[in-house]
């Protein structure tokens, strides 16, 4: 049951819900990574709101880490802004794209789109799925699974058949993604005049 307080706080956002989804339909995958000091994969184990507000903190259990360095657990914040990503459900499983604040907490890399729930799709591979704004732009990673966790299937079907189709990336492929090893670019590989005549690397 939805309260007076979220009621409350999501009739006080709606005037600027325009302007904020506008924002997010700017998103790509790749300006997210490069945003993002930590990506972990993660389940929530404690979450709490402020009172009078959707704002609130949560506990996240690390189990991978992609990119970055990060302890066993972190603590993760979120905005009463519209649109922002509260982090509600406790065992929620999720890819976190990160940056860390000075305090030692973290925040999405990205408003409203950092946080990607993750399940097994039915080919036994990690799958998580793209938050709708966000383009994947990257090529052959956005595809389609087959899963099987109807909190996820969403809109739900009239008659649930056990499993769903839904669009999004495979987590292997995405850590493939951000461990390619980069190009080594010219600026570290020109070649200038030596001393006493010919080129030497610069």
């Amino acid at each position: 049951m939805i309260s007076l307080k979220h009621v409350v706080v999501l009739a006080t956002c709606l005037a600027s819900c325009s302007v904020a989804l506008a924002d997010l339909a700017k998103s790509n995958l790749t300006d997210l990574l490069a945003a993002s000091e930590l990506i972990i994969r993660g389940r929530v184990v404690q979450a709490q709101e402020v009172p009078t507000s959707i704002a609130g903190s949560a506990l996240i259990r690390v189990l991978e880490t992609y990119k970055g360095t990060s302890d066993p657990r972190i603590r993760i914040t979120w905005t009463s802004e519209c649109d922002d990503q509260p982090l509600e459900h406790l065992g929620a499983h999720v890819v976190f794209f990160l940056s860390r604040r000075p305090s030692g907490t973290y925040v999405g890399a990205e408003y409203g789109v950092s946080f990607w729930p993750v399940t097994w799709a039915t080919d036994k591979r990690l799958f998580m799925l793209r938050q709708s704004p966000v383009q994947v732009n990257i090529p052959g990673l956005l595809t389609t699974a087959t899963i099987e966790d109807p909190a996820l299937c969403i809109p739900m079907p009239s008659v649930w058949l056990g499993s769903c189709q839904a669009e999004g990336v495979y987590v292997d492929e995405l850590v493939k993604v951000l461990h390619k090893p980069r190009a080594t670019g010219l600026p570290n590989n020109r070649l200038k005049p030596a001393a006493g005549g010919g080129l030497a690397a610069d």
